[in-house]
């Protein structure tokens, strides 16, 4: 069976499936691309992915609620790039069929977290949980 590839950040290729098999047993390093070294996120399993997100999440909804609007609505640049990462980790864990990734980006959706609001694509995540 032939495995897609995935590309880093870098715009180096790698075969998924023996970057996660590999990640599995730490052989590889989570943050930096095997050939190049730069500093990206690798593929990770769907599992550590979630969690890592709920961790950020929960830093910067800390620091979104200690805002004096309190508001979701034009994040600091920083943040933003931190929901941004949450959403890349999750869309991939989801797409791994990962079922509380897939409900958590559709909260994200629908409450306009990081995200524009968007019912419709917090519905689309709904379902692919349901399935």
């Amino acid at each position: 069976k032939i495995f897609a590839a995935v590309e880093l950040r870098c715009g180096h290729q790698y075969c998924k499936a023996c970057v996660l098999s590999l990640k599995r047993y730490d052989i590889l390093d989570d943050e930096l691309c095997a050939e190049c070294r730069t500093a990206v996120p690798m593929p990770g399993m769907p599992d550590d992915l979630f969690d890592r997100g709920v961790r950020i999440v929960m830093v910067v909804q800390r620091r979104v609620e200690l805002r004096k609007s309190g508001s979701w609505q034009n994040l600091s640049p920083e943040l933003q790039a931190q929901m941004d990462m949450v959403r890349e980790m999750w869309t991939e864990a989801a797409d791994q069929d990962h079922y509380k990734a897939q409900v958590s980006l559709a909260d994200l959706y629908a409450d306009g977290m990081g995200v524009p609001k968007s019912e419709t694509t917090a519905v689309e995540w709904r379902r692919t949980a349901a399935e």
